[in-house]
């Protein structure tokens, strides 16, 4: 299983904020030190973007 600590995304998730990207976790869940995964993107590809990977997850059969 893959997942993040803190220290390897802290970096991203700043400059992707300052470059105006939502910074999420999984399934819109908005992004903490605690996050296990992170999804950044501009604000009008978010959805879309959580959407496919919701879907590949669903089917690689999982559901975290």
């Amino acid at each position: 299983m893959l997942f993040n600590n803190p220290w390897d995304t802290a970096a991203g998730v700043l400059i992707a904020r300052e470059a105006g990207a939502i910074v999420h976790r999984h399934r819109r869940h908005p992004h903490t030190t605690k996050a296990r995964a992170t999804i950044a993107a501009c604000p009008n590809f978010l959805a879309d973007l959580v959407e496919l990977v919701a879907g590949a997850e669903k089917e690689a059969g999982r559901t975290t």
